[in-house]
């Protein structure tokens, strides 16, 4: 939530509570795309209060006011992609053999594939899907005693493959460990809260 204050005299000082982040200059702030600054100015000219008017839909989010581990996680998971796709084409003989197979529905399965890694990014960096956080920690808790029993013989059959995967995969944990940070949290919370739904676990 927003809290305001206002100082009447030479400059106005504006705390935003909710981002960590304090504003003081000699003029009232500037507006951006979700805020707005209201002039309450007296008829008599002299000086009156500013405060802030904050749209808080979540269809309006702004960008700018994600907290950092949201957006670590989202160049994070990013770069798990790519790695995955590294990883995949490490492989190249299992594509063509997998291909030569199914030309048609292997291609399309593959583009499914990265593009629910994509939409799911994107649930979770830009629409805060809480259930989409949980889900992503379920999925790489689950993950982990596979990445670990099979790293041998995943390595002895083609190693770059493996090292791209496992990269890929700490690239993913790393992300999803950002989200349960305390400022991830607090972002989370303010889109339940809004929706009346209670604050997050």
């Amino acid at each position: 939530m927003l809290k305001r204050t206002a100082l009447e005299g030479h400059f106005w000082a504006t705390i935003w509570v909710r981002d960590r982040c304090t504003s003081i200059d000699g003029r009232p702030p500037v507006s951006s795309e979700n805020s707005r600054w209201l002039d309450r100015s007296k008829p008599d000219g002299r000086l009156g209060k500013y405060f802030l008017v904050t749209d808080k839909s979540p269809a309006k989010s702004e960008t700018g006011l994600r907290p950092a581990s949201i957006i670590w996680y989202e160049r994070l998971a990013w770069v798990g992609v790519a790695l995955t796709a590294i990883s995949a084409a490490a492989d190249w003989a299992v594509l063509i053999k997998y291909y030569n197979q199914q030309p048609i529905f292997y291609p399309i399965m593959v583009a499914c594939v990265f593009a629910v890694q994509l939409l799911w990014i994107s649930l979770v960096a830009r629409k805060r899907q809480n259930w989409a956080r949980w889900t992503s920690l379920v999925l790489v808790v689950l993950a982990i005693p596979g990445e670990i029993l099979g790293f041998d013989e995943r390595f002895r059959f083609n190693a770059t493959m493996t090292i791209a995967s496992c990269a890929a995969f700490a690239m993913w944990t790393v992300a999803v460990a950002l989200l349960f940070r305390r400022d991830a949290r607090g972002w989370f919370a303010d889109r339940r809260l809004a929706s009346g739904a209670g604050p997050p676990l």
